[in-house]
Formats: C-alpha cells, sequence, structure tokens
C-alpha cells in the first residue's frame, strides 16, 4: 500500500487561493487559465503513459515547492482537489489509478504552484502548456 503524499483542499478554499494569489475569479476550471498558453500537441496522448505526460510537462518547467493539483477524481463525492510537495508528484501519479480507479490523465489536469504563480495544463484533446503570472 502507497503511503499517502497529498491532503484535499475544500473547493472554496481552492477557489479562495486563485483568486489570492492569481486574481482570476473564476466559475469553472476551464475558465482559470485559458489565457496566456503557448499550447503543445502530443500526438497519440491516450497511448502514453501518465508518467510520461507527467515529464512532459515538467519540461516546459521543473516542478518545485507546493503543488495544488486537480485531476478528474477531484471531483468525485467526498474529494476536492490535491496538495503536496512537488517531491511526490510522481508517486502521487503512479498511484493515482490504483486510489482512484481511474487513471491522472482520464481528461484534464491542472497543477498549480501558488507561490510561483505558475499552472501547467493538460487538455482531454491532447495539448499541454504552462502559464507563468508575475
Amino acid at each position: 500500500m502507497n503511503k499517502i503524499t497529498y491532503t484535499l483542499v475544500p473547493w472554496s478554499t481552492f477557489k479562495d487561493l486563485i483568486i489570492t494569489r492569481f486574481n482570476i475569479n473564476f466559475y469553472k476550471i476551464d475558465d482559470m487559465f485559458i489565457h496566456g498558453v503557448k499550447w503543445n500537441y502530443l500526438e497519440d496522448w491516450l497511448e502514453v503513459s501518465d508518467l510520461e505526460i507527467l515529464h512532459c510537462l515538467e519540461c516546459l518547467k521543473p516542478f518545485t515547492g507546493e503543488l495544488l493539483v486537480v485531476t478528474d477524481a477531484s471531483y468525485e463525492k467526498g474529494l476536492s482537489p490535491f496538495i503536496m510537495n512537488s517531491k511526490d508528484i510522481k508517486q502521487f501519479v503512479e498511484s493515482h489509478s490504483n486510489n482512484f480507479k481511474q487513471r491522472f490523465l482520464e481528461t484534464d489536469v491542472l497543477i498549480i504552484n501558488l507561490e510561483l504563480k505558475i499552472a501547467w495544463i493538460f487538455h482531454h484533446e491532447g495539448v499541454y502548456g504552462l502559464v507563468e503570472y508575475e
């Protein structure tokens, strides 16, 4: 059994953090970071492992510090966004399908570093990108 390396952040707290740190008021996740993204396309992404896709995101800018992570599982009953140290993200991705019965990249994934004001995005159409706010 994998050691739990994350905690859950209530949706209301998540929204307050995004408003405070990024000055973005949103109604749904898709509204958050769509502007200012230089999109990259990952061909045949459904055939690519979650760890390989995570590596693509990390190549845009290395993961550091504390991360907020939103996966499709975040919308399941009793769950919400995850918060973890960046050193634990690989283990989180590796254990995601066992813990939540779905791929880490089932649909869209958003990884946010509040301190650095950075968001890594993977969209269910096979595009991914990085948003950096000042």
